[in-house]
């Protein structure tokens, strides 16, 4: 599973949380390049390794990018349109069947 790191140098300990990570994933990790960020505000990785690793990477630690794109959420859009979508006793109309009276 891929993951993109970055922190920002300015928030207390970001950085530093970021790197302890990465020190104690580096093992397991299949890939880590190099720091990708500038360096002067922000610092960045791209790394792959197993999915249950890269699920201790804390959230604010992650980005998504073209090496780790934003999930899709599969059905969100068809869930909304089911909830707007009138129900089929609606649809159908007043019973045609039954007493008239």
């Amino acid at each position: 599973m891929r993951a993109t790191i970055i922190a920002s140098v300015d928030a207390a300990g970001e950085a530093q949380a970021a790197e302890a990570w990465l020190e104690a994933a580096k093992d397991r990790l299949t890939h880590v390049s190099g720091q990708l960020g500038c360096g002067c505000c922000v610092v960045s990785w791209d790394v792959e390794g197993p999915a249950e690793l890269i699920a201790t990477l804390p959230d604010d630690l992650r980005a998504h990018g073209e090496w780790d794109p934003m999930p899709k959420q599969p059905g969100v859009l068809a869930r909304l349109c089911r909830a707007l979508r009138p129900s089929r006793a609606a649809r159908a109309g007043p019973s045609s069947g039954g007493n008239p009276g």
